[in-house]
């Protein structure tokens, strides 16, 4: 058996005009902050072949010409319609309001199985990042969580570092933004979220976040938990 290669793939795939007469099902993907754009490529690929309507993009989550995105999305990027926001708890309220429900899929220990869920349509899947939950948890630490994600997903930064050069505050917010936008507490910030913006360590503009960053250079912790 020959395996088809990507050239075959997409001599394959409908022409735009044509796509735009296929009907789509009534499933949306929201991608909250996901800064890989080899990740998000890989979406837009899932999300074109179950002919999910529409992908909404918020935050730093990268957009279409993206090189790297194209890479790995393989012209699905040209065929899903897409829109993009710096606000995800904005595009979430604009989702709600089009009677879509938010669905957030993370994997924590309190989360509910796929299939023990009541599904109902039209929905949107939201992703985005649990780093900091698999920090609190003892999964791993910061460094070994960020290396993974750079090896593993090719981030060029890992999200824990990303956050706290964002700033902790600024990601507690929009996490609780999203929380409230979505009716669902699973958004809340993590508790060791909430204490280290509590304790006014909120990365590297006050050169402690999840990392200290004495004279603005990145080392372990090791008090977080």
């Amino acid at each position: 058996m020959i395996k088809r290669n990507n050239d075959d793939i997409k001599a394959d795939r409908p022409t735009l005009d044509e796509v735009k007469f296929i009907p789509r099902i009534p499933m949306y993907f929201l991608l909250e902050n996901i800064r890989s754009a080899y990740n998000v490529g890989s979406i837009f690929r899932t999300a074109d072949g179950m002919g999910a309507k529409k992908i909404f993009l918020s935050g730093y989550t990268c957009k279409p010409s993206q090189k790297d995105l194209s890479k790995t999305a393989l012209g699905a990027e040209l065929a899903i319609p897409w829109e993009h926001n710096d606000n995800p708890v904005l595009l979430a309220n604009q989702i709600k309001k089009q009677g879509i429900q938010l669905v957030l899929l993370e994997h924590t220990k309190k989360s509910k199985s796929i299939y023990d869920l009541d599904w109902q349509f039209p929905l949107c899947v939201v992703l985005g990042n649990e780093a900091i939950k698999m920090l609190a948890e003892g999964v791993a630490s910061a460094s070994d969580i960020d290396y993974a994600m750079n090896l593993g997903y090719r981030h060029p930064m890992g999200p824990l570092e990303l956050s706290d050069l964002v700033g902790l505050d600024v990601r507690r917010d929009i996490l609780i933004g999203l929380a409230e936008a979505t009716g669902d507490n699973s958004y809340l910030p993590h508790p060791l979220l909430e204490k280290l913006v509590n304790s006014g360590e909120l990365g590297k503009k006050t050169n402690k976040g999840i990392y200290n960053w004495e004279n603005g250079i990145k080392s372990e912790r090791n008090d977080l938990i």
